[in-house]
């Protein structure tokens, strides 16, 4: 489903669906320079107007709210103002010039530049505005050598530093039951699928018979489940013994997989900057479910309930890192 813009002074304005047009400015984040809620541009620099930030809001609202929150806040994807947001993206040799290049040519994925430009330089407008950066009587605009003369120093206060290594509340040793080492290691003859490649071979290829060239045609869906959020997500499921593990950015899912009737999920509250919000699946052995985060976490999950067994930060989302593969036991 296609949806125009109805604003008329945005001619030719037209959006993907909302999910696909959301706004979603972690890489700006991840390359641009904090908006900090204490400073104020130079006078004599560019600014933008109140008028300009209105407009952005009402363009944030209709088709960005939903991935990152009404207030900014972030939903299934990250904030995009306050506290948080600041210390963690002080990023002293970049500039507004940098964040709105990255605007223009990244996103909304997957339709990278496909907003007007105007739009983008109201959106702009409105996080500056929500970050404490005040509105004047100068327009914003997009000319690449006026925006890189705004200059956002250092946030005056960080963020809690992450904790390196978190304990499951209940202990650190599942109940559940999982896949031993020895049924990994025969996981080429499995008709479960142990590892997201299915084997250690990467071959992707199941033993099973039931599905053949002469009754392909007649498959039918058994079953759906819908995970509850707006977000694509890129998962290879696992399925052992009749339960199937799937994930998203921040949830972890475990289903019966012959009635889609759900068992039990984890929602992960990220702890440090949230990069790169994909995820690949999970890996599985002994009753443990293992899979990283966008913020740099390897956890460990009890296969019997969901309940969280251990986390340790594994990756620096400061230095760039982050983990979107599934792990390998």
């Amino acid at each position: 489903m296609r949806r125009a813009f109805g604003f008329s002074s945005m001619p030719g304005d037209r959006m993907t669906d909302r999910a696909a047009t959301c706004v979603t400015l972690l890489l700006l984040a991840a390359l641009g320079a904090p908006l900090s809620t204490a400073l104020a541009q130079e006078s004599d620099g560019p600014g933008y107007t109140a008028a300009q930030a209105d407009r952005g809001r009402r363009i944030f609202g209709a088709f960005c709210a939903t991935c990152h929150g009404s207030e900014l806040e972030g939903a299934v994807g990250p904030a995009l103002a306050g506290a948080n947001f600041v210390a963690r993206w002080t990023l002293p040799d970049r500039s507004v010039a940098d964040l709105f290049r990255t605007m223009r040519t990244t996103m909304p994925r997957p339709a990278a530049g496909s907003l007007a430009e105007e739009s983008y330089v109201q959106l702009l407008a409105y996080l500056l505005e929500r970050n404490g950066i005040e509105a004047g009587a100068r327009e914003l605009t997009a000319a690449p050598a006026a925006l890189a003369t705004i200059r956002l120093p250092r946030a005056a206060t960080g963020l809690p530093e992450a904790p390196e290594y978190i304990a499951g509340e209940n202990g650190i040793r599942p109940t559940g039951k999982g896949p031993s080492q020895a049924d990994l290691d025969a996981a080429e003859q499995s008709t479960d699928w142990l590892y997201h490649t299915h084997d250690y071979s990467g071959t992707r290829y199941s033993p099973l018979k039931q599905v053949t060239a002469a009754n392909a045609g007649r498959l039918q869906v058994a079953c759906a489940f819908q995970v509850g959020s707006i977000e694509t997500f890129i998962t290879g499921p696992l399925v052992w013994q009749g339960t199937m593990y799937l994930t998203t950015a921040r949830l972890t899912i475990a289903l019966d997989a012959t009635t889609c009737r759900e068992k039990w999920r984890h929602s992960w509250e990220p702890l440090d900057d949230f990069l790169w919000a994909n995820n690949r699946g999970v890996a599985i052995r002994d009753g443990y479910v293992v899979r990283g985060t966008a913020d740099g976490y390897l956890f460990a999950l009890d296969a019997a309930d969901g309940t969280l067994l251990w986390a340790r930060q594994v990756a620096r989302p400061a230095l760039g890192e982050t983990i979107t593969m599934p792990p390998m036991i």
